[in-house]
């Protein structure tokens, strides 16, 4: 399968299967007589779980990471627990940050003197 034909059946771009092969995300593909990079077809699985890692926030660098265990430890599922239990520290961490800068946002609103001034009449000269 070419690298147009894998990223079709993936839903990416030929680029985005290049770079992830750069990566290391995924393996290196023989060369046809050709030239083209002939990529098995079980790759398709291995690129949409890349993108639906990514939809879940994990990184290219913790991919690697991840991806490495399922290739050389199919069977090690502590390890990719610990993967996913590390993001999901990261992501209560990002949470937490978040939390504090909108509850900063929000007595900042409450004080705050251009958020806070009367509205200005639009109509001059009006009379009551």
């Amino acid at each position: 399968m070419r690298a147009g034909e894998l990223a079709n059946a993936a839903g990416v771009s030929a680029q985005a299967i290049r770079f992830y092969e750069r990566r290391g995300l995924i393996p290196a593909a023989p060369r046809l007589s050709s030239g083209y990079r002939d990529y098995p077809a079980e790759l398709v699985s291995t690129v949409l779980l890349i993108k639906q890692m990514q939809g879940l926030g994990f990184t290219l660098r913790e991919l690697e990471r991840f991806i490495r265990l399922l290739a050389t430890e199919p069977h090690n599922q502590v390890e990719r627990g610990e993967c996913v239990e590390a993001k999901l520290h990261s992501i209560d961490e990002q949470i937490q940050r978040l939390q504090k800068a909108r509850d900063e946002l929000s007595a900042r609103l409450l004080t705050c003197g251009c958020c806070n001034a009367p509205p200005q009449s639009t109509h001059a000269g009006a009379s009551s």
